[in-house]
């Protein structure tokens, strides 16, 4: 896929055929996805349905379902999220949950093996979500190794609220799943509290020396952070200076950037 800039874009959906560059992949489905959210099409703002941008949306899916059989354990926390979503935007229903317990399993298996491309947090996080839309497909040994790696997070948070040995990107992520956890087995009588003062004590205030990574989990974090404490004006107000910050990075493609700009300009969210 060739290089783009911003200010070539024209508001008419480019088709993409070359899926080969995880990077411009990814960012091109950003882009959709966020053209769809805020109504844009042709150059003008019109409602959620817009024929182009679905029937598009509905191309990729098909493509990302392509991507995904030959991708390997690092890509798949990427590039599953992104087809579930462009998958149910462009056909209306969600996949079939056997992509995702498939891409869990070679994920699993890959760390086990020792592969190290993945985080702990990343895999985690793919089992939490498997864990939260059908509980029942998990496998056992998986959602052992969870239980435990859960343990042992809030361990290391009883002397600490950040994980200071990971990067700020990773922290925020962890912290991401926690806030969507239930641990009251953990904190039977503080549950709240304990979540609220890790949310104070990882709020920012200042975006600078944060890198894109870190910048794009955060904005995760905040919305979790919503649930438990976080005022809505206060995660619009905070939510949008990230946009504003990720829409100038140079280090992003240019279609993600544009996603960001869309997002920020239209007060839309993706979660």
């Amino acid at each position: 896929m060739p290089a783009q800039s911003v200010e070539n874009f024209s508001g008419k959906v480019v088709a993409v055929t070359d899926f080969s560059d995880l990077t411009s992949t990814i960012a091109y489905g950003y882009y959709l996805l966020a053209r769809y959210q805020c109504g844009v099409a042709d150059g003008m703002s019109v409602g959620f349905d817009s024929y182009v941008d679905v029937k598009e949306l509905r191309r990729f899916a098909g493509m990302l379902g392509h991507r995904l059989d030959e991708a390997v354990p690092a890509e798949l926390f990427s590039l599953v999220p992104l087809y579930e979503l462009v998958y149910r935007v462009g056909h209306g229903c969600a996949p079939s949950p056997k992509i995702r317990t498939a891409s869990r399993q070679k994920c699993f298996q890959a760390w086990l093996s020792g592969d190290r491309d993945m985080t702990e947090t990343q895999l985690a996080g793919m089992i939490w979500a498997d864990l939260s839309q059908n509980p029942a497909g998990v496998d056992a040994r998986h959602l052992s190794w969870y239980a435990g790696v859960i343990d042992g997070w809030c361990r290391t948070l009883r002397c600490a609220t950040r994980f200071t040995q990971l990067s700020p990107a990773e922290n925020f992520a962890r912290f991401a799943i926690l806030l969507k956890e239930n641990l009251r087995a953990f904190y039977p009588a503080n549950e709240k509290s304990v979540k609220q003062g890790w949310i104070k004590n990882n709020l920012i205030d200042s975006l600078i020396g944060y890198d894109s990574s870190s910048l794009k989990e955060y904005r995760s974090f905040l919305n979790c952070a919503v649930s438990h404490g976080l005022t809505t004006d206060d995660y619009i107000t905070r939510d949008v200076s990230v946009l504003s910050e990720l829409s100038r990075r140079t280090d992003l493609h240019p279609f993600e950037r544009e996603a960001y700009h869309l997002l920020k300009n239209g007060r839309q969210f993706i979660a």
